[in-house]
Parts: structure tokens; C-alpha cells; sequence
């Protein structure tokens, strides 16, 4: 597990993002409406798949992608 030392103890921004996003460096990822997640954790090449992710879920992952082939959750909240 990575070390996050420089980051500050609380949320200081907030980013609307949907699947097919990249570039991102998020912190947490806030789930508004539920479904499956695909992702590519921050430091790995290959995506991740969250199955079934509960309505106004927080999931704390450091990462890089949202992709959109496998995601069908939506009303996504990137937490810096």
C-alpha cells in the first residue's frame, strides 16, 4: 500500500467525474447512484471492477481512471 504522507488529513476538493475519465488523483471516489465500478488504481495498469457498489457509497481508492466499459454506476464524486 502506497503512502499518501503529502496529502492533507481532510477533503479540500471536489470534482464531478463519469465514466471514461482519466488523469484523475482521487482520494475517495462518493458513489451517488450504484453499480459496478471499473477503475485503475493509482501505481497499476490494469482496472479493477467494484461489483454492485451501493447508492452514496464512499470508497476510499487512490485512482488514475474511471473506465467505461465496465461501469454502470453513476453520480460520481471524485474527494481530494
Amino acid at each position: 500500500m502506497g503512502q499518501f504522507s503529502n496529502r492533507p488529513d481532510f477533503v479540500t476538493e471536489a470534482l464531478s467525474v463519469s465514466a471514461g475519465d482519466a488523469g484523475l488523483d482521487s482520494v475517495v471516489l462518493f458513489v451517488g447512484t450504484g453499480g459496478d465500478l471499473e477503475v485503475v488504481p493509482a501505481g497499476q495498469a490494469t482496472s479493477v471492477i467494484f461489483k454492485n457498489v451501493a447508492d452514496g457509497s464512499f470508497l476510499p481508492i487512490v485512482i488514475t481512471e474511471i473506465k467505461s466499459a465496465g461501469t454502470t454506476a453513476s453520480d460520481l464524486i471524485a474527494l481530494k
